[in-house]
Parts: structure tokens; sequence; C-alpha cells
């Protein structure tokens, strides 16, 4: 979904609240007869009010309310649960709840509730899987969403450190995604989902590397990371016009020169690692969007701290206490988002401890 500023929020808000008040009468004659009409009028009209119902979860969950979120995307799961009554083998209704588990999912990871949303995202995932390779080839929505899980699932694994699991992950998203493609190459979100795919595929082989201080585990990275700067550079001039594009454009770049940076670190020139992250660092846009703003914080944080490490390890104590220094700073400012305080302060913390132990670096990391 597409950022929507305050104003527009708001409206789209109140539109929603008044057409679930009217929808809800109908639902409330279905759960005191368990039937209205009998027919495809109910079952058309409690379609519409589930849809409304996680729309309206979404917008909440984009403004950063998660709490109130989550309790429309309860409402909407209850009534695609009532809909399954009416017609418990429709293919639709199977991927509509499966999808409400992702959306259960993101809830879950905003609260910090990482292995919790990871069930959920599982859940999403094998429901949709469930649905068979024919409908997913005649719903390439459905195939789009199941693209959208599996990176989902691969983030929370490779925040959780199993880099290998997660780029599996990666790598079954990347397989659908492409499938959908195959239809029709000029998407815009489903080219979109195929960038993020890539930048998710090229940034865990960094992180896995660096984790092992193994440089052979950056192969192909660099082939995903300018795969996905491709795409979304060649992506329609209306789609780059919006500030959510623009923001993938620059942190796509910003990964092509991360990769090179590690690469350098790897392979014994600290120095030129630590120059490096710490120009990506700088180049890190600053957003004010409560769903990115987190992620931008913590990314422009670990860049400075691998700087900080880079210029520790080159024998530039001073330089590198300073890069660490600046991490800290960059995470004085408070998240958005409840779930990510926890990952503010591990951050802070593990940083003091390298500051404490900046006069024992003697290798690149």
């Amino acid at each position: 979904m597409l950022r929507r500023g305050r104003e527009g929020i708001q409206k789209a808000l109140e539109y929603y609240k008044k057409a679930i008040f009217q929808l809800t009468q109908l639902e409330s004659k279905f759960d005191q007869t368990g039937t209205t009409d009998g027919g495809v009028k109910t079952w058309r009209s409690l379609r519409t009010l589930a849809r409304v119902q996680q729309n309206m979860g979404d917008l909440l969950q984009d403004a950063g309310d998660i709490d109130e979120a989550e309790k429309y995307y309860n409402d909407s799961m209850t009534t695609w649960n009532k809909l399954k009554l009416i017609r418990p083998d429709d293919p639709e209704v199977g991927f509509e709840i499966a999808w409400m588990n992702n959306k259960f999912g993101d809830v879950l990871l905003g609260k910090g509730k990482d292995e919790l949303s990871l069930e959920r995202f599982n859940a999403a995932g094998e429901g949709i899987k469930q649905l068979g390779e024919d409908e997913l080839s005649t719903h390439l929505r459905w195939r789009h969403a199941l693209s959208i899980v599996q990176n989902n699932i691969g983030e929370v694994l490779e925040k959780q450190q199993d880099y290998s699991k997660a780029i599996m992950s990666f790598e079954d998203a990347k397989i659908e995604i492409t499938k959908a493609l195959d239809h029709d190459r000029n998407q815009t979100q489903w080219l979109s989902v195929l960038a993020w795919t890539n930048s998710n595929l090229g940034e865990t082989r960094v992180r896995w590397a660096r984790s092992k201080k193994d440089v052979t585990l950056l192969q192909g990275a660099r082939e995903e990371l300018e795969k996905a700067y491709q795409a979304l550079t060649t992506l329609p001039k209306e789609a780059l016009e919006v500030a959510i594009w623009q923001f993938d454009v620059a942190m796509s770049q910003i990964n092509i020169d991360v990769l090179a940076s590690t690469q350098k670190g790897l392979t014994g020139d600290c120095l030129g690692a630590a120059h490096g992250f710490s120009n990506a660092a700088e180049s890190v846009p600053e957003v004010t969007d409560a769903s990115r703003h987190d992620e931008t914080v913590l990314r422009k944080a670990e860049y400075q701290e691998w700087a900080g490490l880079s210029f520790l390890n080159a024998g530039k104590t001073k330089d590198g206490e300073r890069e660490l220094r600046r991490a800290l700073e960059t995470l004085d400012q408070q998240p958005k988002l409840v779930g990510q305080r926890a990952a503010f302060a591990a951050m802070k913390e593990r940083i003091k401890q390298e500051l404490r132990a900046s006069a024992n670096f003697n290798a690149c990391g």
C-alpha cells in the first residue's frame, strides 16, 4: 500500500467506518439467524465487510496504530470464518484466511514478537500453497501474496541470524514472483516485489559473510543487488516520483556500496571498508513515516557501527571510537514502533561494549 498523508488517512478512515457500520447491520442478522437472504447477496455483502475491515486495519497499521489495526484484523478474520460456513470449499475464502495470518504476522512483528510473527507467516504461506498450483496460476494476485509472505518469513529468519534458511525463503519468493511476472512483465507492484526480493537476498548474503568473516559467502550478492537497482530505476516515471519508490532506489544504491565495503573489509582493506561504511551511513535518506523511520535509523546506526569497527581494525582508534559514538547518537532517536524498542536497546548495548573493547581490535571485521 502506498503511504498516504495524514489528511488522506483520516478521510479514508471515516469512509471505512461508515461502510463498516452499514455492513455490520447485515452481519448482525446473519449472526442471529445464520442467514439473511440465503444467497449471493449475503456472500457479497459479508465479503465486502471482511475486506473493508482488513483495509481499515491496513490504514491504522500504516499510521503506526498497531493495537487498533489488530482489532480490525480480528474482525476481518471473524467475518471470513463466517463466510467459510457459507462456502466451506471456496478457494477465495481459503486464500483470505491465509492472508489474514500474514496481517497478524505484521502486527506481531510490529510488537517485537518475532517468534510468534514467524509462526503466523508460516501459517499464511502454508495456507496459500495448499490452494494448489492451478489456483495460483489462475489467481496471480495470490501468487504475488505468497511471494510477500515468503519475503516476510525470510526477513524474520535473517533477523534471527538464520541466514541459510532466510536465503531459502527469499529464493522461494523469487520463484513465485517471477512466475507471476511471466504473465505480465510490466506490473509495477510485482516488479517492486521482485526488486525487494533481490535486495533481501543480497543484503542477507552480506550479513552472513560478515558474521562468518567469509568472503565466499558474498557469492551472488552483487548480482542480486544490481538486479534490484535496475528493476527499481526502470519502474514507470509516475512510480519513481512517489517518495516510497525514491527511498527504495536510494537504499538500493547504498546496498551495492555496502557490499563493496564489506568485500574490502573481508579481504584486508579495513580503511577502505571504514570510509565506505561511513559514506553509506551519511547517504541513508531521512524519513518521517512510522514504518520506515525506525528501519532507516537502525540502518544508519549499523553502518556507522561497521565503519567504527573497520577503523578500529585498521588501527585508527580515534576514528573508530568517533564512528561508534555517532552510532549511539543516531540511536538516541526514539523508535516510533513499540516493537523496535528492543532492537534499538540491543544495538546500543552492543556498541557500548564495542567501545569498551576498542583497544583490542586487531583484524578486519
